[in-house]
């Protein structure tokens, strides 16, 4: 499964999940939308820490958990065509949590471009008319999958230390 948020990390996770040993415990410091979580053919640990650094993408993980049948309705309902129209008034979304923030998140994500990483995010025109409505048919296998994960925004070296014998990551 492709996560909607994209990754940097997807190929190593793959390489980790399809090779690892059993864990009770695991736990990924610099977590992201590659996370170990999302990878289909291992047995999921009984215990999975996912720390993520980032934010926004934290709030679009925790959303995604918690995620109802009424915000998958409404999230189907939102504009997903790239416009520039629909881009402005995305960009201009405040929300820092829940439903109007994940859509805020993917939207941008999916239809806008940084050259620098501080600045806000362009709309992409080489992206005009896409649809990214397809995106939404993977959230409900996310939220399975990410069901039995804690989700963190902490410190990555806070979660280095393993706490016992334990194996982890």
């Amino acid at each position: 499964m492709k996560p909607a948020f994209g990754s940097l990390n997807a190929t190593l996770a793959k390489t980790i999940a399809a090779n690892s040993p059993r864990y009770r415990r695991i736990v990924e410091p610099f977590g992201d939308g590659g996370t170990y979580a999302f990878h289909i053919g291992h047995k999921p640990p009984r215990e999975h820490t996912l720390n993520i650094v980032d934010e926004q993408l934290f709030g679009a993980f925790t959303f995604v958990q918690r995620m109802t049948g009424a915000d998958r309705a409404r999230l189907k309902r939102l504009d997903w065509v790239a416009s520039q129209e629909t881009f402005d008034q995305v960009a201009g979304i405040t929300a820092t949590e829940g439903l109007d923030a994940f859509y805020h998140y993917l939207y941008l994500k999916k239809f806008g471009m940084q050259m620098d990483p501080e600045a806000q995010p362009e709309f992409d025109i080489l992206k005009a008319g896409q649809d990214a409505g397809h995106l939404l048919y993977s959230l409900p296998m996310m939220q399975a999958m990410l069901k039995r994960a804690t989700i963190t925004n902490e410190e990555p070296l806070s979660l280095l230390s393993g706490g016992g014998s334990e194996p982890f990551w």
